[in-house]
């Protein structure tokens, strides 16, 4: 699974010229984290939002990371991004 996440990120910036990666993952879920971290995506902070599940009109956290990519832009992307997150 690892090696199909990092595919995925590498098409996104490679081929769709993306310039930011996000996940939205619950803050039990250690196995997503894990799989979220190889191919280089970093916690840049935790929101609450909003659900319709079983509980209309609750509120689930969940934990945001983010990758910016490496390269000639890469510190201008990287304060994107931190602004971004940080607002």
């Amino acid at each position: 699974m690892t090696e199909a996440v990092a595919a995925l990120v590498a098409y996104c910036f490679d081929e769709l010229a993306a310039h930011r990666i996000e996940a939205l993952i619950h803050p039990d879920n250690a196995a997503s984290i894990r799989l979220v971290g190889a191919p280089g995506l970093s916690l840049r902070g935790r929101t609450r939002c909003a659900t319709a599940g079983a509980s209309a009109g609750a509120t689930l956290s969940v934990m945001m990371y983010a990758h910016c990519p490496a390269g000639p832009d890469a510190t201008a992307e990287r304060a994107l991004c931190r602004r971004y997150y940080d607002e």
